[in-house]
């Protein structure tokens, strides 16, 4: 009998122990979406506030952060965080803390905007052994499409997206291209990641789904520090991602370019059809200029002089 008394006891503490872990040490709303995180430093709500419906996976683990560091045995072990607490919460942001193991901790600000979350990697102990960081993979229980480049997850009801802030956070390298959203076998996740460049190092290229190794050169400075994303929620729908994106773009002061005093995306003028002309040369324009008019196209790129100068073509 007594056996079966310690036994329910220490079922009850580790049930108990769980519970603990679960519960969120940091959990706020911003416009329709809520997000909760526990102390272990995972996911554990994104929710569509107005719906009351949380679309995390909670069959699988959604840290808010992992690393990936140079002492490790293994260069592509990611580590996640140990715990997490709040420093500081104030109307203007929620400074948070996260440990990993050998002693490194990261500072990250969460500040609640109209409609989205700013988050930030604003500092770090040990931070020269921090190879990587991965904010991801979110996963998530939506089964909708997908916004592999621009990271959105999509139900019939509800959108979350993952939108890079700045120019050294950006998607996972796919075999063809930079992704930021993907499918899984429950639904569909998102993930970003921000290199460290002060070291030189190789790194994955693909070409025409090749895979090849190409040598960086170092950049003084260039840390995983300042990385930072925007967590987004609002009904599905291309008209409602897409004014997130515009929101997100102008809130954040991104580049946000226009045509003829419309957003591009919006404007039906970069939408006109046109021909892109990779063996141009004088000897064939007038050849090229034939096929554009034939093909009722109003616009002729000449290969590659319009890289030269990204913008209004």
């Amino acid at each position: 009998m007594k056996k079966i008394v310690t036994c329910l006891l220490l079922c009850s503490s580790f049930i108990s122990a769980d519970i603990f872990s679960q519960k969120p040490v940091f959990d706020q709303t911003a416009g329709s979406l809520r997000l909760a995180i526990d102390r272990t430093g995972k996911i554990v709500v994104l929710e569509d506030a107005t719906a009351g419906v949380n679309y995390i996976d909670n069959r699988a683990a959604s840290y808010l952060l992992s690393i990936r560091k140079y002492s490790a045995r293994d260069s592509s072990a990611m580590f996640t965080p140990r715990a997490l607490k709040v420093i500081e919460q104030t109307s203007a942001g929620s400074k948070l803390e996260l440990s990993y193991d050998e002693g490194i901790k990261l500072s990250v600000l969460i500040i609640r905007k109209p409609g989205y979350f700013r988050i930030e990697l604003t500092g770090a102990g040990n931070a020269k052994n921090i190879r990587q960081i991965s904010w991801g993979p979110y996963r998530t229980t939506m089964n909708g499409l997908i916004g592999n480049c621009i990271g959105f997850n999509r139900s019939d009801q509800f959108s979350v997206g993952l939108l890079s802030l700045e120019p050294n956070t950006d998607g996972y390298l796919s075999n063809y291209s930079v992704e930021a959203a993907f499918y899984t076998a429950k639904g569909s996740g998102m993930q970003l990641t921000a290199f460290d460049h002060t070291r030189g190092q190789f790194v994955k290229s693909y070409e025409n789904g090749h895979e090849d190794l190409r040598k960086a050169l170092p950049v003084p400075g260039l840390t995983v520090i300042g990385s930072a994303i925007a967590l987004t929620g609002c009904p599905s729908g291309d008209k409602n991602e897409l004014a997130m994106i515009e929101k997100v773009e102008l809130g954040e002061k991104l580049p946000h370019p226009e045509f003829e005093g419309k957003w591009n995306k919006y404007s039906r003028q970069a939408d006109k059809l046109n021909v892109w002309s990779y063996n141009y040369s004088q000897q064939n324009f007038a050849g090229y200029l034939d096929i554009s008019k034939e093909m009722g196209a109003k616009i002729l790129y000449r290969n590659p002089g319009f890289f030269k100068n990204w913008g209004h073509f």
